[in-house]
């Protein structure tokens, strides 16, 4: 189901001699904590690059590892969350409940510099966009990477390494509140079988492909029966019951599914592709089951622009080859992607030898389904 729309590690030892640096020539690291401060609103603070140095050049004479005045040390995230003698200084996300952020900004005392003028309006800023964004060090390392893509503009693994990366973050970040059914009415269980045992394994599944259509995911994949003997459709004996039993497994929630995409107003902009990797042969095998057929199995489609109501590729009288208008898994491919905005002939790079794309050397984009 598709919906349309090196890491730089600095060391220990190098980060201690950085802030020994604007501890001991106090220009050089004010020059440091002016440029941390100088980002645009509503962009990632990173700690080590941005609030580090503002710390190192007018804090941490108080509250470095040495010294730690009231037992704070604003060295690392994890010092400021855990604190001092009186509790954490930061409340990852809340920057008005955050001590070290109240007192920077001069809304509780003993105001922070004790010893030295207030900070200028950018770094408190910078401080609170930090605290916001959840007072965390992950993005330090992204940061990182992206300074050393500007150096090397022609690694683009490294440019797709990043990007994989920052969308994984907000993934992990959402899939607590995504995977949590319980506030889906008995309604909404009872549409996709979640109230009968046969079906509820794969209803579950298939509520949890639309929580995650609705969050924007590009891609969900739902397996049922890919498992082996009786929970599989690998009926080399026993057909009839197999087949009838797995299909009592998936046929309520795939029909809850497509329902409940069509009410939210979603299957038109999500193609479900329902399809097999192989069908089975029109005659028997050990008396009771089928083998594998290559030649004709059905696939059906839905949403996403589609045109219901269609047969395309039906097979001969004995169910055996495709004969009418077939088309081979090539055509399905070029297909999908046309309906996802993309032409298959452009996806093309040369690997090995040869030139490669999705759907291989071949394919051709269904007209019937364009």
């Amino acid at each position: 189901m598709a919906r349309q729309s090196s890491l730089r590690k600095i060391s220990k030892t190098v980060t201690q001699v950085l802030i020994a640096l604007g501890l001991l020539w106090g220009g050089s690291g004010m020059k440091a904590a002016v440029r941390a401060a100088q980002s645009k609103a509503g962009e990632a603070a990173f700690f080590k690059t941005q609030i580090l140095p503002v710390f190192a050049a007018r804090c941490q004479s108080c509250h470095n590892q040495a010294l730690k005045l009231s037992g704070l040390s604003l060295e690392s995230a994890a010092g400021m969350k855990t604190g001092g003698l009186h509790g954490p200084v930061v409340m990852a996300g809340n920057a008005q409940q955050s001590r070290l952020y109240r007192r920077v900004a001069r809304m509780e005392k003993p105001f922070m510099p004790l010893d030295g003028e207030a900070l200028p309006e950018a770094e408190v800023a910078l401080l609170k966009r930090w605290i916001e964004q959840g007072a965390v060090c992950h993005r330090d390392r992204t940061h990182g990477n992206e300074h050393h893509a500007q150096q090397n503009p022609a690694e683009a693994e490294l440019a797709s390494r990043i990007a994989s990366y920052e969308l994984a973050f907000p993934m992990q970040s959402q899939a607590p509140e995504v995977v949590d059914l319980s506030k889906e009415t008995d309604a909404t269980r009872k549409l996709y079988g979640m109230d009968d045992p046969a079906c509820e394994h794969f209803g579950r599944n298939c509520l949890l492909a639309r929580r995650l259509v609705e969050k924007g995911v590009r891609f969900v994949q739902l397996f049922g029966g890919g498992n082996a003997g009786e929970d599989s459709w690998d009926a080399h004996g026993e057909l009839e019951r197999n087949h009838r039993n797995r299909a009592a497994a998936v046929d309520k929630p795939m029909r809850g599914l497509l329902k409940d995409l069509k009410a939210r107003g979603l299957l038109d902009s999500t193609l479900v592709v329902w399809h097999t990797e192989f069908g089975r042969m029109p005659i028997s095998q050990s008396v009771s089951g089928r083998d594998h057929s290559p030649y004709g199995f059905s696939i059906w489609l839905a949403g996403g622009g589609i045109k219901g109501g269609q047969v395309i590729g039906a097979t001969d009288e004995f169910g055996y080859r495709a004969a009418v208008d077939p088309h081979p898994i090539n055509d399905l491919h070029a297909t999908v992607l046309h309906k996802l905005g993309l032409d298959h002939t452009q996806l093309t790079y040369f690997h090995n030898g040869r030139m490669h794309r999705l759907t291989d050397v071949a394919g051709e984009v269904i007209p019937q389904l364009a």
